[in-house]
């Protein structure tokens, strides 16, 4: 590990637990003397490394999700780094699936569709959206990787653009009295 590396790593370690501190007004209980802090320093550092927790976003979610004075364990802020659905406004899975299905009969009908999140008509569209219906598995499987591209800020399918639907051009009164004209004759009236 470098200089640069170790530097970057105490500052990161620092905010993390300034930020602890600050939320968690109890936590001389958890750290009641600097050795003890020290060790747990450490520990915190090792355990998020091991996890592979590489995001300050997934962090400062976490560090949201305290809701108690006291400060969490370190396995309990580890399953707090972990993204959920709700953290990215993702349906839940069966939810993204009725949704799809939904909008599948829909487009199939050229009714105009929106989607709750883009993950959605990305899994439909990797599935397709022809037969959704009969290929939830499918579905599931493509939403979950979705979900996955979401948490680790990838990139998704582009939503669909709505066609504007288009108008017929309405026949000038000219057109519109010879077409008149044209039908009189035709019954024999002037």
């Amino acid at each position: 590990m470098t200089e640069v590396d170790k530097i970057k790593t105490a500052q990161f370690i620092n905010e993390l637990f300034i930020e602890i501190k600050a939320r968690c007004p109890a936590w001389p209980q958890s750290w009641p003397n600097p050795e003890i802090e020290k060790k747990a320093r450490q520990i915190w550092l090792q355990e998020i490394v091991k996890h592979k927790i590489n995001s300050w976003d997934h962090i400062k979610k976490a560090l949201e999700k305290i809701k108690s004075s006291f400060v969490p364990s370190i396995d309990e802020f580890i399953q707090l780094c972990k993204p959920t659905m709700e953290d990215y406004g993702l349906p839940r899975p069966f939810e993204a699936f009725r949704e799809c299905c939904f909008n599948a009969s829909n487009i199939r009908y050229n009714v105009p569709v929106t989607w709750s999140h883009q993950a959605v008509y990305h899994a439909g569209s990797q599935t397709g959206l022809l037969e959704i219906e009969k290929l939830q598995e499918l579905f599931l499987a493509n939403y979950e990787m979705a979900c996955r591209i979401v948490f680790e800020g990838g990139i998704l399918k582009d939503l669909p653009k709505l066609i504007p639907e288009q108008r017929k051009v309405i026949s000038l009164p000219q057109t519109a009295f010879n077409a008149i004209n044209t039908m009189k004759q035709m019954l024999g009236k002037k």
